[in-house]
């Protein structure tokens, strides 16, 4: 498993993925952070919980990286105004089958439209969908699908050349 992550922030959900493949036995998940202080914070976290073996931690912005492979899964949780940017960036290394997310939507993005806990990411100000993923969508290379969480989570399947389509 190659799982790429951008925003690694205090290193929790990095934490989670690597927990995960250390279960499995197998696997390596790359993070991208800016601040070198999260790193530091994320990297003490990921030593207590023995998952530094895991994770490999790259300091910088997001769109400078260049993929060395393709991945299995990508999670997009960077600033909100980049993470569409960042998911059509890396989206030529998403392998068929894989999946990516989109943390941090917005109610109106997701179908969570009841929950007042986040006002401050609604409205929704960093526009809509992008046209390559409606693109994506439409053409059916990718399965869009949404988690009712009340910060808003967009998910979306690669389409495998193998799997079953209903005609």
């Amino acid at each position: 498993q190659a799982i790429f992550e951008t925003g690694t922030a205090f290193g929790l959900s990095a934490a989670y993925l690597a927990a995960g493949l250390k279960e499995n036995g197998f696997g390596k998940l790359t993070t991208i952070e800016y601040n070198k202080e999260m790193i530091k914070k994320a990297e003490d976290l990921w030593t207590k919980l023995e998952l530094l073996d895991w994770i490999t931690s790259v300091q910088g912005l997001s769109y400078n990286f260049q993929p060395k492979e393709n991945y299995e899964l990508i999670f997009c949780d960077t600033e909100p105004q980049v993470r569409f940017k960042e998911l059509e960036l890396f989206y030529p290394y998403l392998k068929e089958g894989g999946f990516a997310f989109v943390h941090d939507l917005g109610r109106d993005m997701s179908q969570n439209t009841h929950n007042l806990d986040h006002p401050e990411v609604d409205p929704w100000p960093f526009g809509s969908f992008p046209e390559f993923l409606k693109e994506k969508i439409k053409s059916g290379e990718l399965v869009k699908f949404t988690f009712p969480t009340p910060r808003g989570l967009y998910g979306f399947y690669k389409v495998h050349s193998g799997d079953y389509k209903i005609l």
